[in-house]
């Protein structure tokens, strides 16, 4: 008997090795992110559909490469597929042309008993499993910085198109081995697999690769997107003029995380007469942004005969081009879809903004008659979604990213109508984009017993003017496509798409319009627990997708899941922001119908509302009176929820309500304050009632009562959850968690009524006035105050006596005077009430305690978020809050360096108690550092002025998408 012979690295027995999953920031990316000069250790081929029997995953197995000349390190290394990941450091040093196995489990040794090589075994599983239809792999350096990825089968996020998905028993390997070009046409299917080598000559068959686009350099997936040759009639740059200088090119960036354009050329074809116009330094491009570069600005000619437009490397090497013949006046060759799809120009020109916007060219006009809209700069912002952003080059114009366009919507039938059954496949009856179908709702989990995807359907909505054919259009799921068979929907109309003909004859019974797939499920059969759909044009390109329950494909998080029975609907029909917030539970489904929110226990709450001030200035307006009453809206779900048509009204005898804007959005668990001021609604102090009401008309919530809680009291939920009870009094705690007011002995009816007897001012109230973080900068130094904030540096981090409070509007340092004194020990989101004094520390403002009894930990909050803020704007504004920047390092020293976005140079501190170090990875590439905005008058200089200070060394990171920040609220919207 032949005894296996594993070699297993830097432990003597195989390993298991903990799960984990990679970070927001990590998961974000979906490109390869590498340093030409780092580490070459690469994901050399792939075995996911061994032939080990129904447990594929303990046979699954990864196969590493070093293809440097110097041996690597795997301390900090891991490798991941599209949700969780394995730590690769067990596996210690890998040699320079080395190979190392990193197997799924025991199922390797089986499979094949002579491997000499070495191994690293996890357990049970690489990631969740990977997926025989189609995953990615991505591979992690230290500092959690990735360095390769690949995907396959139906999985086009790391290769576009993706590594062809092949049959049970082969692999994908790279031929040659560490050949990588981050294209497709790497990989190859080998019918031998040859784990822990380079794959014989002979055994690969070589997948097709139908003119693939150039590769790009590590971490940048920017593509030429649109371009104008001939302009005749349209003053394109908006000068006055109009002639060759309104030609223009248009670039794209699919990608989640800012390209940066440092050295990058446009051209026309080679000895074209043109000089390439090459990039400044602080060219960058935001994630999903456009870049328009006009003629006149970047002196590259375009002829109106035959020509290329080409984008170049800094060397000069061709990454991009698109030859062309006789350009239409006025009219541009753009990609549709964005960056990925094929060349046309049969679509209105959208300088700036997204292709096919503006929906086909009219077969008849000969040019736009309409002046473009001018394009301006594109100003740093300070929260939101990342602009097509920095600061372009002069003369250069930047177009923010767009979302997709507003479509024109007809109203659903009225109640007692009937639905027009769907027709055969004809000509639209006017002509437009396929862009406004979406999938509306989904049932993937029936109520009855039996063969669930017999009994499963979704619907498709055309939110659009135009009637829209499903001729060549496909439905998916995350393991099969179906074509969906010949109809039409017409325009704001539905359609069902059922799984069996049965199921259809019982729609069309009830006057539902619904068609059936050919093949008696949608796609392999949805899944209970989780699953996606998707939808695809004629050309091939995705155009909506759903992910509910534990699969995170389209949205993370996803749809939450309902009980058996309940479908899942797109709330209101036609809105689209690509998130689970569009979606809502239905436990009633209205399949061929635009449905409402459901019944049942809501997610957004009234939390907490205080009718009644007097001493404290709650809004911070400066005075203390009838207008500090305030209402506190919670949500309690698990997802951002967007607020427009949700309103709060008062009693109806009151007349009173206010509507939210529509851009109104609240994140999971977090709470939202109504200041009277924003509302317009007068509580009552003794009895009142209060109503939170769905867009749909629907009371969600309500709290009333008949005696107040008493002046500046509240009554609250203390435990803030669906359906649990009003209690009064609380103490106040506006933004935060609930909880009752302590109990001095005296009820609330006589606290009320002493209060109004009387009508003292507690004289601690007044002397301590409660003030808000954002207007605690307009207070003197020395005035005597109260504040409440999160803890989002604790004591320790910077100093054992000084520690950082905010919130998601402002913060400020905290510092304890008396010396025999002592912190207690605080956690991140801690909510704190303080008392002291201001001051100013080194040209900071601080808030000094006397002593730490001056300070109350109220609960656990939520952590702070970071406020996203360009470079350039880093400064006095922001003093004292957490704050997320990105950009170029330059200039590291041994205390600091400065980041760059192209906006200005903002100093990063690193403080030496907190242990952070720039990782030497990360030092010739674009970088995220999370930290508070501090400030230092004289000293060193590379300790001096306003600075970012990172407190952990996580707070420094390859770069990554920006998070959204939540937009405010508005005062108008009342009536």
């Amino acid at each position: 008997m032949h005894s296996p012979r594993f070699r297993v690295l830097a432990v003597g027995i195989i390993l298991a090795v903990t799960r984990f999953g990679p970070g927001p920031e990590a998961r974000a990316l979906h490109v390869p992110l590498r340093s030409a000069q780092g580490p070459a250790v690469l994901i050399n081929e792939v075995q996911y559909d061994p032939p080990g029997g129904p447990v594929e995953a303990g046979h699954e197995w990864v196969e590493l490469y070093n293809a440097g000349s110097e041996a690597v390190s795997l301390a900090g290394w891991q490798l991941a597929d599209n949700k969780e990941g394995e730590d690769l450091g067990p596996a210690g040093r890998l040699e320079p042309g080395a190979f190392l196995i990193v197997a799924g489990g025991e199922g390797f040794a089986a499979d094949h008993p002579d491997f000499d090589g070495s191994v690293l075994v996890v357990d049970g599983a690489l990631g969740n499993g990977l997926g025989n239809s189609g995953d990615r792999l991505r591979l992690f350096g230290g500092g959690g910085l990735l360095w390769d990825a690949m995907s396959y089968g139906d999985d086009a996020t790391a290769l576009a198109p993706p590594a062809p998905d092949v049959v049970g028993g082969h692999s994908l390997e790279r031929a040659p081995a560490g050949a990588d070009t981050d294209r497709s046409t790497d990989w190859v299917d080998q019918a031998l697999p040859s784990p822990g080598q380079e794959g014989g000559a002979g055994q690969a068959t070589a997948m097709p690769s139908p003119a693939p686009l150039p590769s790009l350099p590590p971490g940048v997936s920017v593509r030429l997107n649109e371009f104008l040759a001939a302009p005749k009639a349209v003053d394109w740059d908006g000068d006055g003029q109009v002639g060759q200088k309104d030609e223009w090119i248009e670039l794209f960036n699919p990608g989640l995380q800012p390209a940066y354009l440092r050295g990058w050329q446009l051209d026309d074809a080679p000895d074209g007469g043109s000089t390439p116009y090459v990039f400044p330094d602080d060219s960058v491009i935001g994630p999903r942004g456009h870049l328009l570069v006009f003629q006149n600005q970047s002196g590259v000619v375009l002829n109106n005969d035959t020509d290329a437009v080409r984008l170049l490397a800094p060397d000069g090497g061709e990454l991009d081009r698109q030859d062309y013949q006789k350009p239409k006046p006025d009219q541009s060759l753009a990609r549709w879809p964005d960056g990925t799809g094929d060349w046309t120009d049969s679509l209105t020109p959208s300088p700036g903004s997204a292709n096919g916007a503006g929906g086909l060219q009219p077969p008849t006009q000969t040019a736009p008659t309409a002046t473009p809209p001018a394009t301006p700069p594109a100003a740093p912002t300070t929260g939101g979604e990342p602009t097509a952003e920095a600061t372009p080059a002069a003369g250069m114009t930047a177009a923010s990213p767009t979302a997709p366009p507003p479509v024109a919507t007809t109203p659903p039938p009225a109640a007692g109508t009937s639905a027009a059954s769907p027709t055969a496949a004809a000509s639209p009856t006017a002509t437009g984009l396929l862009l406004p179908l979406l999938i509306s709702e989904v049932l993937f989990d029936p109520a009855t017993s039996g063969n669930d995807a017999a009994e499963e359907w979704l619907e498709l909505h055309n939110s659009g003017s135009a009637a829209l054919s499903l001729t060549d259009w496909q439905i998916g799921d995350r393991e099969e496509w179906d074509p969906l068979p010949d109809a039409v929907i017409p325009p704001g109309g539905f359609l069902v798409i059922a799984a069996t003909a049965g199921q259809t004859q019982g729609f069309v019974a009830r006057g539902i319009p619904a068609v059936a797939l050919a093949d008696g499920s949608l796609g392999g059969g949805l899944g209970n627990g989780g699953d996606v759909l998707r939808l695809r044009d004629p050309t091939g390109a995705e155009r909506d997708a759903v992910s509910y329950g534990d699969n995170l494909d389209a949205f993370d998080p996803a749809v939450p899941l309902g009980p058996p029975g309940a479908s899942i609907e797109r709330l209101p029909a036609a809105q689209d922001t690509d998130s689970a917030e569009d979606w809502w539970i239905q436990d009633l489904p209205s399949p061929g119908a635009a449905g409402s929110i459901a019944m049942g226990p809501p997610p957004l709450l009234l939390s907490e509302v205080l009718p009644a001030p007097l001493t404290v200035d709650w809004d911070a307006s400066g005075q203390a009176d009838y207008q500090d009453e305030w209402i506190e809206i919670h949500n309690a779900g698990d997802r951002p929820l967007g607020l427009s048509g949700w309103r709060v009204e008062d009693r109806p005898a009151a007349g009173w309500s206010y509507r939210f804007p529509p851009d109104a959005r609240i994140a999971a668990g977090a709470y939202l304050v109504l200041p009277r001021a924003t509302s317009g609604i007068a509580l009552q102090r003794d009895a009142d009632t209060l109503r939170l009401i769905r867009p749909d008309g629907m009371e969600a919530d309500r709290a009333a009562w008949e005696q107040g809680p008493g002046y500046d009291l509240s009554l609250c939920r203390p435990a803030v959850k669906t359906g649990a009870a009003w209690q009064q009094p609380c103490d106040p705690s506006p933004g935060g968690p609930n909880r009752l007011a302590a109990q001095d002995g005296a009820t609330a009816d006589t606290r009320t009524d002493r209060l109004a007897a009387t009508a003292t001012v507690d004289a601690s109230a007044a002397e301590w006035p409660l003030v808000s973080l954002t207007r605690l900068r307009e207070r003197a130094d020395g005035t005597r105050l109260t504040v409440e904030g999160r803890v989002t540096a604790p004591p320790g981090v910077f100093d054992a006596r000084a520690f950082y409070i905010g919130d998601e509007t402002a913060g400020i340092r905290v510092y304890l005077s008396r010396k025999d004194d002592s912190l207690p020990e605080l956690a991140e989101g801690d909510v704190l009430r303080l008392r002291g004094r201001l001051g100013e520390h080194e040209g900071e403002r601080e808030l000094r305690l006397a002593r730490a009894a001056d300070l109350r930990r109220l609960g656990e909050g939520h952590v702070v978020d970071p406020l996203d803020l360009a470079t350039g704007l880093l400064g006095e504004d922001v003093e004292g809050r957490l704050l997320r920047l990105q950009g170029w390092p330059a200039h590291p020293g041994r205390y600091g360096f400065a980041l760059d976005d192209g906006s200005g140079a903002a100093a990063v501190y690193l403080d030496t108690t907190t242990g952070v170090q720039l990782p030497e990875a990360l030092k010739t590439l674009p970088v995220t550092v999370v930290g508070i905005a501090g400030q230092r008058t004289g000293g060193s200089a590379a300790g001096s002025g306003h600075r970012l200070m990172p407190r952990y060394p996580w707070d420094i990171a390859a770069a990554a998408a920006r998070l959204q920040a939540w937009p405010g609220l508005p005062g108008a919207g009342r009536r």
